[in-house]
């Protein structure tokens, strides 16, 4: 999942600290979800995709292409 989620951040040209802003995390936690260290909740994810304005349905079609 964490591909998922640095690729999706990428896509809208964030940086790690500018999405962490967003969703007001720590950037070396958000780092974290990036790396794959930390698995996260379906909330957080709903919330970070709001939070980078990416698609929650397109974030989840890439994320069953990677499985």
């Amino acid at each position: 999942m964490g591909e998922t989620i640095r690729d999706s951040r990428i896509e809208k040209d964030l940086t790690q600290n500018e999405v962490a802003a967003l969703i007001g995390m720590d950037a070396q936690n958000f780092s974290k979800y990036e790396r794959g260290l930390i698995s996260p909740t379906v909330f957080w994810t709903i919330k970070y995709c709001e939070a980078i304005k990416y698609d929650f349905g397109t974030f989840m079609n890439k994320l069953n292409r990677q499985i």
